[in-house]
């Protein structure tokens, strides 16, 4: 029995909307949750050169089922 591939999902953790789903993170999927951030929420922090802490504190990872 082979297992399926992980994949995660990022809920924004202002508006409650997920975001992203993906097997993993990579940097297209990180723009995205910028992108969100910037555009959904302009009032919070979030630097021009935000790092992957930076953007992910914005956001609940998870396990998708």
């Amino acid at each position: 029995m082979s297992a399926g591939a992980l994949t995660y999902s990022a809920t924004c953790m202002h508006c409650g909307r997920v975001i992203v789903t993906a097997p993993r993170f990579t940097d297209t999927e990180l723009a995205r949750l910028r992108d969100h951030m910037r555009q959904m929420h302009p009032g919070e922090s979030l630097p021009a050169d935000a790092g992957v802490a930076e953007t992910l504190c914005h956001f609940n990872v998870e396990r998708a089922a």
